[in-house]
């Protein structure tokens, strides 16, 4: 995702070829800016394309047991098959159903 870093480019770029603003201090603080707003948009971009991409086949769901409240973490081929979990606490069946969600409707 480089929207952010293409816009602060154009930005740079079109500073640097004003005449008006050529060896002044004003011009020194202005790249100074454009600096920092790159570098935030490296941390942006970063941000942004760790949220998209998390793995999936490594993702686990969680699960409460009504009966005792015991967190039941499940992986998402448990989830697939679409079989009952029992709560290693209780013995109590959860009910598994493909209700057709995915990772992004949670995100």
């Amino acid at each position: 995702m480089n929207y952010f870093k293409d816009k602060i480019e154009n930005l740079r770029l079109s500073f640097e070829n004003l005449e008006s603003f050529e060896n002044k201090k004003e011009s020194k603080f202005f790249l100074n800016i454009i600096d920092i707003l790159d570098d935030m948009s490296n941390v942006l971009d970063d941000i942004i394309d760790n949220k998209y991409n998390l793995n999936k086949e490594d993702y686990e769901y969680a699960f409460i047991c009504m009966k005792c409240s015991q967190e039941i973490e499940v992986e998402k081929n448990v989830l697939d098959s679409e079989e009952d979990i029992i709560c290693p606490k209780c013995g109590n069946y959860i009910p598994i159903f493909n209700a057709n969600f995915s990772d992004e409707d949670f995100l």
